[in-house]
């Protein structure tokens, strides 16, 4: 089992200079609910974050950037449809740089990476003729280095260079031909995973550190409708339906079966079952999924997706994830991730949904409050991390919601007072 345990980002999209956000417990300072984080590699790694702030503050963007990693790390980074720049506006610089950590039983690995973006075609999409929509990434630099469990120093297991030249003499020890240039395009961990560590014999530990490597940043997923109803989300239905339906009443959306057509004239084959009364006869009526509430659509594939992962870890990410929901299903959804029942998966969403800003949800580091500074910048701090005047810390027991409200914590729009819609 291997989780994220932090992330810094730099110059990308609103963020300018660099932020730091991390999945690491706060345990000497947040004593509550300790069984909301996973003792890895004696490191305490949080199993649900959340991200609060205005409108325009940047919360998606961090989670793009997460996102961003696995699509240039895993996929390549071809042509993109992409609408705009992702590198800073407000920069003279158009290098993006992540650096991310991620820890199991074994190791703890660093990866950094620098990269930025150039435009390689045009596109007339929806109207907009010669817009630069088609986007190509390219890779400038990237590091791994790694440490064993209960081993102090890093090690320093490879560079990469402008020119695609890989350095690490570790590696070369095993047989890894490193006399090549790698294209901008392709990142050293998916040239060295696919050509020498896609394998399920024993590994060195530098190429068994390219596979956990691999595996986590592959793990990110969002959450989200799928666009395509494959034959494997099929299957995960079909094969956990018992567990789905009462997981969907346990939320009280009530359904009594769950049935997937097998006849591929019809688009979305998924059907939910009820049981009604009508006049005093028991009736049983069907109602495709794509015809439910946009709610019961978006919990549905959550839990979906949730348990396809069960036995593999996976990063969840979720924007809006308030967006759709009541409430009482949001909580549900946190208090899920937080149970016995998910013992490898973590969920890093944004909410607008103060209700559920409160301590008996979330320990104080399971908040986080992202806003744009003076410069237009983003920025973003936990509110373990919050102290007053006095430089006392927030209390666990708190209002979170009503003091964020009253902008004690700072991370919520300012909205000028006295305007009228008659100035206008």
């Amino acid at each position: 089992m291997i989780m994220l345990k932090e992330i810094t980002i730099k110059n990308f999209k609103s963020i300018k200079d660099e932020i730091f956000f991390t999945m690491e417990a706060d345990s000497d300072r947040v004593g509550e609910y300790k069984n909301h984080y996973v003792k890895t590699n004696d490191n305490d790694i949080l199993r649900t974050s959340s991200m609060y702030g205005p409108n325009g503050g940047g919360k998606s963007n961090i989670l793009s950037a997460i996102l961003m990693l696995k699509n240039i790390v895993i996929d390549g980074g071809y042509n993109v449809t992409i609408p705009k720049e992702i590198s800073n506006v407000f920069s003279d610089d158009n290098i993006i740089t992540e650096t991310v950590f991620f820890i199991n039983e074994k190791y703890e690995i660093g990866y950094s990476i620098k990269y930025n973006q150039q435009v390689v075609g045009k596109n007339a999409m929806y109207g907009i003729i010669n817009h630069p929509f088609l986007i190509h990434f390219y890779i400038f630099e990237e590091e791994i280095v790694y440490r064993e469990k209960n081993k102090n120093e890093f090690k320093t297991l490879l560079t990469r260079n402008e020119k695609g030249k890989l350095i690490s003499n570790d590696l070369k020890s095993y047989g890894v031909n490193l006399d090549i240039n790698i294209s901008q395009s392709i990142s050293a961990i998916n040239h060295l995973f696919t050509s020498y560590a896609n394998t399920k014999e024993k590994l060195s530990i530098g190429l068994d550190v390219i596979k956990e490597l691999w595996n986590e940043i592959n793990s990110i997923t969002m959450i989200d409708k799928p666009k395509l109803l494959d034959d494997y989300l099929l299957n995960i239905i079909r094969n956990n339906k018992d567990t789905l339906i009462k997981i969907m009443n346990n939320m009280d959306i009530k359904i009594d079966d769950i049935i997937i057509y097998e006849n591929h004239v019809i688009l979305y084959p998924i059907y939910f079952v009820r049981n009604i009364n009508i006049n005093g006869n028991l009736m049983t009526k069907e109602l495709s999924l794509i015809e439910e509430s946009s709610g019961t659509t978006k919990i549905f594939w959550m839990v979906v997706e949730f348990i396809s992962s069960i036995n593999n870890n996976t990063i969840f990410i979720c924007d809006d994830m308030n967006s759709y929901l009541h409430p009482k299903l949001f909580r549900e959804i946190i208090n899920l991730f937080n149970s016995d029942f998910n013992k490898k998966s973590q969920l890093i969403f944004n909410s607008h949904d103060i209700l559920n800003m409160d301590n008996s949800l979330f320990r104080r580091d399971e908040i986080w409050f992202v806003f744009r500074d003076e410069n237009y910048s983003t920025k973003i701090i936990p509110l373990s991390n919050i102290v007053n005047y006095k430089g006392e810390q927030v209390r666990k027991d708190a209002k979170y919601y009503k003091q964020y409200l009253e902008g004690k914590y700072g991370a919520d729009p300012f909205i000028k007072k006295g305007f009228g819609w008659n100035e206008l």
